[in-house]
């Protein structure tokens, strides 16, 4: 059903390394986060969002990367003006 569809263009994975000494290194991958460009639910166009790895449909539209998935997929919203604090 395209009414619980989201558009995603995903922005670049990187991946954190934690350095335990007498253990050598682990690598972890970060969240995977985008931007809706496209969606008829409670997401808005323009809100970051963190997804998954291997959530949704790979399309490529004008030599763009674009995800389709469900919003129910997203995890969570990024709020862009929050503070994070330690």
């Amino acid at each position: 059903m395209i009414s619980d569809k989201v558009f995603v263009r995903p922005q670049e994975a990187y991946t954190k390394e934690i350095i335990i000494p007498n253990m050598g290194t682990i690598s972890t991958s970060a969240p995977f986060t985008g931007h809706i460009i496209i969606s008829n639910g409670s997401l808005k166009q323009g809100d970051r969002v963190v997804f998954e790895r291997g959530t949704g449909l790979k399309m490529i539209v004008n030599d763009e990367e674009i995800l389709v998935m469900r919003e129910e997929d997203v995890l969570a919203i990024v709020d862009e003006e929050a503070e994070v604090k330690l």
